[in-house]
């Protein structure tokens, strides 16, 4: 999971690492600077506008990480927690580097927001994790 300590979006910032629990061998932390770029969150905002219309909880994003040779690639899954049984989960259709990783949560709000509009489009995951 990762929490920026920087709110603001072109300063330079810290970051805070935890890899997936499921994901064998990596450190439990790590913390790294850098110039985040701007963030757009058009998927992000409406995901959540659409949420609050239908009376659903707000959506949690979780941000993962994934050691491929040398170097780590991040992904996103978005939880949706009022929906019975389970809540729904939606994973990113792709995997970013870290300076990136907004645009794993807004590829993972545009498969949620289009799951939940009855839309199942190529490339989203939607399961557990």
């Amino acid at each position: 999971m990762i929490s920026q300590k920087t709110p603001s979006s072109t300063t330079a910032g810290d970051i805070s690492i935890m890899s997936s629990p499921t994901s064998p061998g990596f450190s439990s932390s790590a913390t790294y600077n850098y110039i985040t770029p701007p963030m757009c969150t058009k998927w992000q905002d409406r995901l959540i506008a659409y949420c609050k219309e239908h009376h659903l909880s707000e959506p949690l994003f979780q941000d993962f990480s994934d050691r491929r040779g040398g170097r780590t690639a991040w992904t996103t899954m978005v939880t949706i927690g009022s929906r019975v049984p389970e809540p729904l989960r939606i994973w990113a259709k792709f995997s970013y580097e870290v300076t990136y990783v907004n645009n794993a949560r807004e590829d993972a709000a545009e498969c949620a927001l289009q799951h939940l509009q009855g839309n199942h489009p190529l490339g989203c995951a939607c399961g557990s994790s």
